[in-house]
């Protein structure tokens, strides 16, 4: 299975809308339910871009 854009997209929506709850019940209701959906997003994005220059550091040749 090759993942495309759109589907790294769907599954990154879908891990937000996992982690997103979890963090709202952390921090209660002190922040409003589309800033924790955003810090969520933000999340799930530095992960992926973690896990890609690490891809892109041990394997240079590849890229």
């Amino acid at each position: 299975m090759k993942l495309t854009f759109p589907r790294i997209l769907l599954l990154g929506l879908l891990l937000n809308a996992a982690i997103a709850p979890a963090l709202h019940a952390v921090t209660g209701s002190d922040m409003p339910r589309g800033t924790v959906y955003a810090i969520g997003l933000l999340g799930v994005i530095v992960v992926g871009l973690a896990v890609y220059l690490v891809v892109a550091i041990v394997q240079p040749e590849k890229f």
